[in-house]
């Protein structure tokens, strides 16, 4: 395909935005499993050939628009202690609606039974989510909060984003706030080692 050709088949951002649009919505209207792509294709009024050659078929479509799904928002800034860190987690992990939470439990669940969506997911969402959350950790480790525990700091992260996916549905989401907070500090904080040099302050 020659260089002017390619510029004129790609989408603009602002198409691409209308199309995940068009995704979000039939998600909730028909759920993963019954979407298809000449759904999409109908309702965004484009090609199927279109969107296969942007986002190589299903898997990668739905998933480019749950990444875009919220509000883009600045990733927050270390605030240069772990447990302010963690509130700070736990602050925007909270900021979930009943939407967000419906669309995420029917996906987790078309992510357990289609092998392709489910590595596209743990590829593209929950691993960048994991690696994000281990930072946390390593950031305490260079100030000298916490001993260096790279597994444990893995287990962690997969504890917190397991936490985040499905704590609605566990605690209630009128709970998840408190349940959240709950998590770190009653199980995430004491399977941490704390250094003697940095005394660890209680949970409030």
């Amino acid at each position: 395909m020659s260089a002017d050709l390619a510029s004129r088949s790609r989408l603009s951002p602002e198409r691409q935005s209308e199309l995940y649009t068009v995704v979000i919505d039939l998600i909730r209207e028909v759920g993963y499993e019954s979407l298809t792509l000449d759904a999409v294709a109908a309702r965004g009024r484009t090609s199927k050939a279109t969107l296969y050659r942007q986002w190589q078929g299903k898997p990668g479509l739905v998933v480019a628009a749950l990444q875009n799904f919220r509000p883009k928002k600045a990733p927050p800034a270390p605030t240069g202690t772990l447990d302010g860190d963690l509130d700070q987690f736990a602050r925007h992990a909270n900021g979930w609606d009943k939407r967000d939470a419906a669309i995420t439990y029917g996906l987790m669940h078309a992510a357990a039974t289609d092998r392709e969506f489910g590595d596209t997911v743990r590829t593209l969402l929950i691993e960048p989510a994991i690696v994000g959350l281990s930072a946390i950790f390593e950031r305490a480790v260079e100030r000298g909060e916490i001993a260096d525990q790279p597994a444990v700091f893995r287990q962690l992260a997969i504890s917190l984003v397991s936490h985040h996916l499905f704590g609605g549905l566990l605690a209630g989401p009128l709970a998840l706030p408190t349940s959240t907070r709950e998590h770190i500090n009653l199980v995430i904080k004491p399977a941490l080692t704390y250094l003697p040099s940095t005394a660890h302050q209680p949970a409030h």
